[in-house]
């Protein structure tokens, strides 16, 4: 029994021993933008095995999603064209109205003219 427990103090000893080397190591590449570029790269393939499955079922639904996503941005096409086609029907009532109101002050002048006219001939003495 005394053999098997001292193979795992030596084991732990041996541990303790790989992981300070490994630090130092670690340590010495901090500064290195290609070990981290590469550690990140690693890391973001790890990320992506675990989430493949994820991606794949997302892609599964996209894709069922397709023919009503069509739909749906045939339907916005139609409604931003009736959106258009409305709001150039209101600036072209604004000018109408406008024009109307600017008739309507000429016509009051033109009276006010005729009656000022009428009003100074009619009282003339011959």
């Amino acid at each position: 029994m005394k053999k098997g427990k001292g193979k795992l103090e030596e084991q732990e000893i041996s541990l303790e021993k790989e992981e300070k080397v490994l630090e130092g190591i670690q340590e010495g590449l901090k500064g290195n933008p290609y070990i981290h570029i590469f550690l990140s790269t690693s890391h973001l393939l790890v990320l992506s095995d675990k989430t493949q499955a994820f991606h794949d079922q997302i892609e599964v639904k996209q894709k069922e999603l397709q023919p009503w996503m069509a739909k749906v941005n045939e339907k916005q096409t139609t409604i931003d064209i009736a959106q258009g086609e409305r709001d150039a029907l209101v600036q072209k009532a604004v000018v109408i109205e406008k024009a109307e109101k600017e008739a309507e002050e000429v016509l009051a002048n033109k009276r006010t003219d005729q009656q000022a006219k009428v009003g100074t001939y009619y009282f003339r003495e011959p």
